[in-house]
């Protein structure tokens, strides 16, 4: 019986943001167990194999293999993820965006301070926006901090507003190719780890895109290795997303994020069908 639930992915798999529920939360909630969520917004399959690793690794000291499960959502090949001791030189944007969403017809216009919002709206995020608040208090608060110290892990292409990691990444990661590669090799070795320990696992794709790309030689062994059976019998959640729902599945379509219930149904009527 599971005792454990991990889960990772990139936003599609987040559980910081509270004006949605995402499949962990409704994949937790009916398996009724702890819950470790390790998904960050615009991270990469780099930081999502590292983390589950990490923490699948942590777990076995207290848990025994058969008491964990693992669910992944893998995310696009071609995001690499960096580990930066510092993020100084980076706008952190999460807090205006939270704000934004939420903001009521008596909230001042952003930017804004905790301490310079009135009693009112300060209670009222309290009570129904706690997350808020603690990005208010700290915009780095939900900014990818590394899963193993103080350092954080980003995606690489989200910083190329800035000179030098444009210059790094248009010099190193301009390859298809050789993202595609690893990508791959981050799925495998997340497979092997979980595999060496017998913990189950559960994978899945936020687009058919995750892996329907044009095999190359570079790229065809690689396929070949990747345990398929572990990976849920449907598409990518966008693609399942619009023919179930169609545009109306994505609340800020046409951005492809699905809404709350399109989380929920895709748990139930997907998800949990491989249990």
């Amino acid at each position: 019986m599971v005792k454990a639930l991990v889960t990772g992915g990139c936003s599609f798999s987040e559980c910081e943001s509270e004006w949605i529920d995402t499949w962990p939360r409704h994949l937790a909630n009916r398996l009724d167990v702890s819950h470790y969520s390790l998904g960050k917004g615009s991270v990469g399959n780099g930081y999502i194999s590292r983390a589950v690793i990490y923490q699948t690794n942590e777990l076995l000291k207290t848990y025994n293999a058969n008491d964990i499960l693992v669910a992944i959502m893998w995310t696009s090949w071609d995001r690499i993820d960096l580990r930066l001791p510092v993020l100084d030189d980076i706008p952190h944007r999460d807090a205006e965006t939270e704000y934004n969403i939420r903001k009521g017809s008596d909230w001042p216009n952003y930017p804004i301070k905790w301490k310079d919002l009135s009693t009112d709206v300060q209670q009222e995020i309290e009570t129904i926006f706690p997350n808020l608040k603690l990005l208010l208090l700290n915009p780095l608060h939900n900014v990818r901090r590394g899963f193993l110290d103080n350092s954080y892990w980003t995606n690489i292409s989200m910083l190329l507003d800035i000179e030098k990691y444009r210059n790094l990444y248009f010099s190193l990661f301009e390859d298809n190719v050789s993202k595609q590669i690893y990508s791959y090799e981050h799925i495998l070795r997340t497979q092997w780890f979980l595999q060496k320990h017998n913990v189950k696992s559960i994978m899945m794709k936020m687009s058919d895109s995750v892996t329907d790309f044009k095999v190359v030689k570079e790229t065809e062994h690689l396929q070949d290795m990747i345990d398929w059976s572990v990976f849920l019998n449907c598409s990518g959640m966008i693609e399942w997303t619009m023919k179930k729902y169609g545009e109306s599945g994505f609340p800020k379509f046409p951005d492809l994020h699905p809404g709350t219930e399109q989380h929920r149904a895709f748990t139930e009527e997907v998800i949990c069908k491989a249990f």
